[in-house]
């Protein structure tokens, strides 16, 4: 793989991460749950949720909350094509 190519994979993961984070902060919480795979999973306070209607129930939980993301420190650690792994603050 070369560096253009993972410079795009680093780049789509970054625009995931937050956009996940704004709709999560505007309750956009269907939206947020499209952007995972049907077996996609959130571990979210310790509890794994998996694919969307696991999301969208526990975010139900959440609808009196406010929050405000400040995401920084985005690091995308490249497996393959198909695959990374993130670590943000």
């Amino acid at each position: 793989m070369g560096r253009e190519e993972e410079r795009a994979i680093e780049w789509e993961c970054t625009r995931l991460i937050t956009s996940f984070y704004g709709l999560l902060d505007e309750k956009r919480y269907q939206e947020l749950a499209g952007l995972f795979a049907p077996d996609g999973v959130w571990v979210r306070l310790g509890k794994e949720l998996v694919g969307g209607d696991a999301i969208e129930a526990a975010m139900a939980e959440r609808e009196d909350w406010l929050t405000v993301h400040l995401v920084s420190n985005i690091r995308v650690d490249i497996i393959d094509a198909d695959n990374a792994e993130t670590t943000q603050y």
